[in-house]
């Protein structure tokens, strides 16, 4: 256990899952981490940045199969290493960017594990912060994926370009 480390919690909760939030903050709340978390809500843009770039790892260890991850592509765009699970658009973002670690889905232990490495290693948290940062500039900007486009438009067409 390590007492320098806080859980940083925000976005939207739908009115189907606030009695679940709820009962997640209480659970903590009753575990004595009442001081260790925070839930900042929906935020704008400045704020988004801002909560993303006060981070040192962003993990969504999510159930459901995301399918899009632009979340993961906004934690990385600000330097941010990942911890997602093994399933939706997170292992081929991860493969193609080489920015966070996966794991095991519905897996509470493996996530602790993998988090709690990465903690204790800051070179790699940089490393793969870094590696993030540049796929999403590199790969995912507006002026890469319009030349993409543009490529496979003439490759659809039968021009070389």
């Amino acid at each position: 256990q390590r007492d320098d480390v806080d859980l940083r919690i925000a976005g939207w909760v739908g009115n189907g899952h606030k009695a679940f939030a709820e009962e997640q903050f209480q659970r903590l709340d009753a575990a004595g981490l009442a001081d260790s978390y925070s839930y900042s809500g929906v935020v704008d843009r400045a704020g988004k940045l801002a909560f993303l770039k006060s981070l040192d790892i962003f993990s969504v260890p999510t159930t459901y199969r995301e399918p899009k991850g632009r979340f993961a592509l906004e934690a990385m765009a600000c330097g941010v290493p990942l911890v997602l699970p093994q399933h939706g658009a997170f292992p081929e973002l991860i493969a193609d960017s080489n920015c966070g670690v996966l794991v095991r889905p519905d897996d509470a232990e493996h996530l602790a594990v993998e988090l709690h490495a990465l903690l204790e290693d800051p070179e790699r948290r940089r490393q793969l912060g870094e590696a993030g940062r540049r796929a999403v500039s590199e790969q995912r900007s507006a002026t890469a994926m319009a030349a993409q486009t543009i490529s496979l438009y003439s490759k659809l067409l039968g021009e070389n370009s």
